[in-house]
């Protein structure tokens, strides 16, 4: 399932921002290179949600495991271009799922945790999955069970945990026997295939699927390596559900770049959070504001708990930051806070300290990189975006009016999938998309080129020429 065309492949290809490696190409580089280092490293509170002790991979053990996956999901008919749907909580299990299908071509379609079966049934009609992959129980939730049961599904189901559901297939059990190698093909991944199928929030009714290629994903990582100043064997902390933007883009990508360590974290604990970041060492991670208020007040009450030693900087998106919090938990912690804005179609802006060293600027505001005909930069996952008139379809240029921002890049998703198509109906006729994402120039007092977020198009109502 290729969806881009040879020019723009081509294209990607010259400038060096895409590349002949997939997922799993790279984690077994990796493996390749450091076999005996941890790569993978369970929630320690993982039985609170779901069957098993809580694990720590090494890349030998995850690569056996990987490879032993992808032979079952072929011998169980899936091909390359197949799509599964997952859902799963944040376990070394989904991370091996997501590089088994890798290895073998195979789509991944990742669901939150919380989707039932209004979500779900309309998922399915719109993707008709080959396959399902989830948990036996998810506390007392048997989403297996209820996933069939209410959905309609009669594909090839697998499952991990005590009391699977007749017919569903235990990914331990092909752990346990690896299978016959020689029933795997060479590996069927194509850097430039659909490796997810990713959704939107549903903030304007249903959502909708958003595909993205392996080196649609990876454009992603670049920033993040440089500007947190991650090195190889780095430890990275994936607290967001593994299901969009912020975890594959944000931290899977670069984890795959620094062959370090990725430690999981699901349920949500606070305290279990503080322990894996110092006893895991954690050196970057991505959080809601609201945790990074949770920290610093821990902090500013004493609690011994709060060792942040090994953290180089720390990322915060989802929404826009309070200035005060971030400069005191720069002025408490020496470390480096990045605000972060992104979405699963491809837009990434990101302030981090390299580019912005005041912490209350960086909390409201990003750098101005990627603004076509402004500036040859670009933006942090390698695109150019133009802030629009919503009203007149004019490029606005000059701080003092809100614009719409449409993007373009090596990031940016093919088109909303529908039934087998890739639907661009909001891309415009040079090839951008419309995000319905708003923001205004600002002109900073340092004299550098900003941009503010301001909201979302739906939330905008125009009375008297007045926008409000």
């Amino acid at each position: 399932m290729r969806p881009f065309d040879p020019e723009t492949i081509a294209r990607y290809a010259r400038s060096g921002q895409w590349g002949a490696e997939t997922f799993f190409d790279l984690f077994a580089a990796n493996a390749a290179a450091g076999p005996d280092a941890i790569a993978i490293a369970d929630p320690p509170n993982r039985p609170a949600l779901v069957a098993g002790l809580s694990e720590r991979l090494s890349y030998r053990e995850a690569l056996r495991r990987i490879e032993a996956t992808a032979q079952l999901l072929h011998r169980s008919g899936l091909r390359a271009g197949d799509v599964m749907l997952v859902q799963m909580p944040n376990i070394h299990e989904l991370i091996i799922v997501y590089l088994a299908a890798a290895r073998a071509g195979v789509v991944v379609s990742p669901v939150p945790v919380q989707y039932r079966h209004h979500e779900l049934s309309y998922i399915v009609s719109t993707l008709a999955p080959k396959a399902f992959c989830s948990v036996a129980r998810l506390g007392e939730t048997p989403l297996i069970e209820s996933f069939r049961g209410k959905t309609g599904f009669d594909g090839t189901i697998f499952g991990v945990g005590d009391g699977l559901p007749a017919g569903a297939i235990d990914l331990r059990a092909a752990w346990a026997d690896d299978g016959n190698a020689g029933e795997l093909p060479e590996p069927a991944g194509d850097p430039n295939a659909v490796f997810t199928i990713c959704w939107t929030s549903g903030t304007e009714g249903r959502p909708k699927a958003v595909p993205r290629t392996h080196n649609n994903w990876l454009a992603s990582a670049e920033w993040t390596l440089r500007s947190m100043q991650l090195k190889r064997g780095d430890a990275l902390l994936v607290m967001f559900q593994l299901v969009n933007a912020a975890a594959f883009g944000g931290l899977m990508a670069p984890w795959l770049r620094t062959a370090g360590m990725l430690a999981l974290h699901h349920p949500f604990d606070i305290e279990v959070l503080l322990r894996q970041l110092a006893e895991e060492k954690i050196t970057y991670t991505l959080v809601a504001p609201a945790l990074v208020a949770s920290i610093l007040t821990r902090a500013e009450s004493g609690d011994a708990a709060v060792q942040l030693h090994a953290l180089k900087a720390i990322g915060t998106g989802s929404a826009p930051p309070d200035p005060s919090l971030i400069a005191r938990f720069e002025a408490r912690f020496s470390i480096p806070v990045a605000n972060v804005f992104g979405s699963n179609e491809g837009a990434q802006l990101c302030s981090a300290a390299t580019d912005v060293p005041d912490p209350r600027t960086r909390a409201r505001l990003f750098p101005r990189d990627g603004d076509e005909g402004w500036t040859d930069k670009r933006t942090a996952n390698g695109g150019i975006y133009r802030l629009v008139d919503l009203e007149t379809g004019e490029r606005i240029t000059a701080p003092g009016r809100i614009g719409e921002m449409r993007i373009s890049g090596p990031a940016t998703f093919p088109g909303y999938f529908e039934r087998g198509t890739f639907n661009r109906a909001n891309f415009d006729g040079d090839g951008f998309f419309s995000t319905g994402d708003l923001f205004e120039l600002v002109e900073g007092e340092d004299g550098c080129g900003y941009v503010r977020f301001v909201g979302r198009s739906k939330e905008i109502i125009v009375r008297g020429g007045m926008k409000i």
